[in-house]
C-alpha cells in the first residue's frame, strides 16, 4: 500500500525517471540494435493508443458543444505567436553562436499545447473546457504560423506553405478530434456507460504517467545522440527552463483576470514536447530539438509541485 500511495503521490518524477532509466538500460543490452526497430513500431502504436484513451477519458466529463474561445485565450495566443515572430526576426542579427539558442527559444513558445494539459487541469481543479477549447486553438493556429515562420530560420523554403501546414495538421490533429468525436458518440448514444466512465477517478491521469515515461524514453534518445558540446547542450537547457517559468507566469496572470487561471496557466505553460522535439529535429537545426526534451522535464516538476500544493491545501 506504501507503494501504491508513493506512485499516486509522485507520478510525474516516477514517469520520468522510469522513462530515462528504460532508455538507459535497454542501451546496455547486447544486441538491441536488432530489436529497436520493433520497440520503436511498437511505441509508436503504444502511445497514441494512451493519448487517445486518456482525451477520450477527459472529453467524456465536459460538453463539447459548450467549447468556445474566450478573451484570455486570444490574448495568450496572440503572445505566443507575436513572440515567437520577434524571435524569429531578431535570430539573423545575433551572434552565430547565440543562434542555436534563440531558436531553442522560438521552438518552446511556437510549440502548440500537450494535448494532456486538460488531464493536469483537471487533477489541479481548473476549467477543462478552456484548456480543451485552447488546445484546439493554438494547434489551428500554428499549424498557419509555422509554415510562415519556418523559412525565417532554416532551409524550409522548398516547402510549400499548404505542405508543411497538411504535415504539422497530420501529426497534431488525429490525436484531438478522434478522440473527441469517440466521446461524443458516447454522450450522446451510450450515456449510462459514460456516467460509469465518469466515476472512475484519475485513471487519465495515471494514463498520462504511462505515456509520459514512453515520451522520456524519447526525449533521452534525443539527447544521448546529439553532438552538440556540454556548454550548448546546458544553455539549451537553461533557455527551456526559461521559457518554461515564463509561460507558466504569464499564462497565470493572464488567466487570473478573466478568473481562470489554472487553465490559462497550463494552456500556455504546458507544451507538446513530442512535437516539439520532431519540429525541431525536422525543420530546424537539430541540436534545437534538446529543447523539447528539456522542457518536458521542466513542465512535468513544476505540475508535480502544483499537485502536491492542492493536495496540501485540501488536506
Amino acid at each position: 500500500m506504501k507503494i501504491i500511495s508513493f506512485l499516486k503521490k509522485w507520478t510525474l518524477p516516477v514517469a520520468i525517471v522510469t522513462g530515462v532509466l528504460l532508455y538507459v538500460i535497454g542501451s546496455y543490452i547486447p544486441h538491441i540494435d536488432r530489436i529497436s526497430p520493433f520497440i520503436n513500431r511498437s511505441l509508436g502504436i503504444i502511445q497514441p493508443c494512451l493519448i487517445f484513451s486518456m482525451l477520450f477519458l477527459t472529453f467524456c466529463k465536459i460538453d463539447l458543444q459548450k467549447l468556445r474561445p474566450s478573451r484570455w485565450q486570444i490574448l495568450i495566443t496572440l503572445l505566443q505567436v507575436g513572440i515567437s515572430f520577434l524571435l524569429a526576426l531578431v535570430t539573423p542579427w545575433v551572434n552565430p553562436d547565440l543562434q542555436i539558442w534563440i531558436e531553442a527559444a522560438i521552438l518552446c513558445f511556437i510549440c502548440p499545447t500537450a494535448t494532456a494539459a486538460a488531464v493536469v487541469t483537471e487533477k489541479l481543479g481548473g476549467n477543462i473546457s478552456g484548456t480543451i477549447s485552447y488546445t484546439i486553438l493554438i494547434n489551428i493556429v500554428t499549424a498557419c504560423t509555422i509554415p510562415v515562420l519556418l523559412p525565417l530560420l532554416s532551409d524550409a523554403q522548398h516547402y510549400s506553405f499548404g505542405s508543411l501546414a497538411t504535415i504539422i495538421m497530420a501529426r497534431t490533429f488525429p490525436l484531438l478530434i478522434a478522440p473527441m468525436a469517440a466521446a461524443w458518440i458516447f454522450r450522446t448514444f451510450f450515456r449510462k456507460i459514460t456516467d460509469r466512465i465518469n466515476q472512475v477517478r484519475n485513471l487519465a491521469f495515471y494514463l498520462w504517467g504511462v505515456a509520459l515515461s514512453i515520451a522520456m524514453g524519447i526525449t533521452a534518445q534525443s539527447v544521448t545522440h546529439t553532438s552538440v558540446g556540454l556548454g550548448t547542450l546546458l544553455g539549451i537547457a537553461l533557455v527551456s527552463l526559461v521559457c518554461c517559468a515564463f509561460q507558466f507566469w504569464a499564462g497565470k496572470a493572464i488567466g487570473k483576470r478573466f478568473g481562470d487561471s489554472i487553465s490559462a496557466g497550463q494552456s500556455f505553460g504546458q507544451k507538446n514536447t513530442v512535437f516539439a522535439i520532431w519540429l525541431g529535429s525536422s525543420f530546424m537545426n537539430p541540436a534545437t530539438a534538446i529543447a523539447g526534451g528539456c522542457y518536458s522535464v521542466w513542465h512535468n516538476l513544476f505540475n508535480t509541485w502544483q499537485i502536491q500544493q492542492k493536495q496540501r491545501k485540501e488536506s
